[in-house]
């Protein structure tokens, strides 16, 4: 009997305590991790969004000329009218501003049509990266929750999965410009 209570002491003195400190480490959350590790996402995130309701498509740099080009001719044709010009030269200025409002209507919907697809290049990726980011959070949380890693562990696979997020929103604005 004196030994059991000696044991049952000593349980309570010295081996629940032990198993105390032996417990794994306090829980992380999404917030927390969002907090610690990925500040300045939002910042990027609302900068690429940014930049890709700015974007012109390559295809859009001639519709700047076309379109003064359009205006000159739009101007010679009025002049040519008011001047009661003779018909052979009004069909050849129509012709002519016609032609030009053509190429005018083509280019700029070339330019639209490459810049959605730009956009929704840019918004897919942005989607990816995002979804990227959650769902190895969510894993690295569980595995750390869960005891499979070290905060050392955990620490370090988050700070490369911030840095990987952050040159991915870096290789996102390259390719905007």
């Amino acid at each position: 009997m004196k030994k059991t209570l000696a044991l049952l002491i000593m349980l309570a003195l010295l081996i629940l305590p032990s198993q105390a400190l032996a417990a794994p480490q306090v829980k992380m959350s999404t917030s927390e991790v969002n907090k610690i590790y990925f500040e300045e996402y939002n910042v990027r995130l609302k900068q690429v969004k940014s930049n890709i309701s700015k974007i012109k498509a390559p295809a859009c740099q001639n519709v700047a000329s076309l379109s003064s080009q359009y205006k000159q001719l739009t101007t010679n044709y009025n002049k040519l009218k008011k001047s009661k010009a003779d018909k052979t030269a009004l069909s050849q200025a129509k012709a002519a501003l016609d032609k030009s409002k053509k190429s005018l209507s083509e280019a700029k919907k070339a330019c639209s049509i490459k810049t959605a697809e730009l956009k929704k290049a840019a918004n897919n990726d942005l989607k990816e990266i995002t979804q990227l980011k959650t769902s190895t959070v969510k894993a690295l949380i569980n595995e750390y929750n869960k005891g499979t890693i070290t905060s050392n562990q955990f620490n370090e696979r988050m700070l490369n999965l911030a840095k990987h997020v952050d040159d991915y929103f870096s290789a996102i604005l390259e390719g905007l410009k």
